[in-house]
C-alpha cells in the first residue's frame, strides 16, 4: 500500500517538478507541489515495522492525500 501511494503521488507531481526545474511553475502549482511533497514525506515516515498481521495492517492510519 505504501508503494502504491508513493507511486501515485510521484506521478501526480512529476510535471510540476519539471516545471519547477525549468522555472515555469505557477504559484498555484508550487503550492500544490509543496502539499504533495509533505504528503510523500508523511507516508515515508510511517513506522510499519510492527505490522506483522492483518489486524495491525488494518489499524494503519494512512495520510490523506491533498487532492
Amino acid at each position: 500500500e505504501r508503494q502504491r501511494l508513493l507511486s501515485e503521488a510521484n506521478t501526480t507531481i512529476a510535471d510540476w517538478l519539471i516545471d519547477l526545474q525549468l522555472g515555469m511553475i505557477s504559484e498555484q502549482d508550487k503550492t500544490r507541489l509543496k502539499s504533495w511533497w509533505s504528503y510523500i514525506k508523511n507516508i515515508k515516515e510511517l513506522d510499519l515495522s510492527e505490522v506483522k498481521d492483518e489486524a495491525r495492517y488494518q489499524a494503519i492510519i494512512w495520510p490523506v492525500s491533498p487532492r
